[in-house]
C-alpha cells in the first residue's frame, strides 16, 4: 500500500508543477473517470510514455458515486482530495 501511495504522490507532485492553478479540482466527475479509463486503455495497449497505472490510480480515489438525481456535470472532486502543499521528509519533498 505504501508503494502505491508513493507512485500516486509522485503523479500528484508532477501534476502540481504542470498545473499550478489546480484546474483539475474544477473538473467534473466524468472528466476524471474518462481520464482514468484512458490511462488504463493505454496501459493495456502497452504504451510506456507514462506510468499509466499510477495516473489512473491518482484519478480514482476522489470520485464519488453518482446519485440518481444528480447530473454528471455537477459532480466534482471532493475538497478532501485537493492537492496539499508538499511536506519535506528528509531531503525530499512529498505530497
Amino acid at each position: 500500500m505504501l508503494r502505491r501511495s508513493i507512485f500516486v504522490a509522485r503523479v500528484m507532485r508532477e501534476g502540481a508543477v504542470k498545473h499550478p492553478d489546480n484546474d483539475w479540482l474544477r473538473r467534473p466527475h466524468d472528466y476524471h473517470l474518462s481520464r482514468a479509463e484512458e490511462h488504463l486503455r493505454l496501459l493495456r495497449e502497452g504504451d510506456q510514455r507514462q506510468e499509466h497505472l499510477s495516473h489512473a490510480a491518482t484519478r480514482l480515489p476522489g470520485l464519488k458515486p453518482a446519485k440518481a438525481d444528480e447530473p454528471s456535470a455537477s459532480r466534482h472532486v471532493p475538497a478532501a482530495f485537493a492537492a496539499k502543499p508538499p511536506v519535506s521528509i528528509g531531503s525530499r519533498a512529498c505530497i
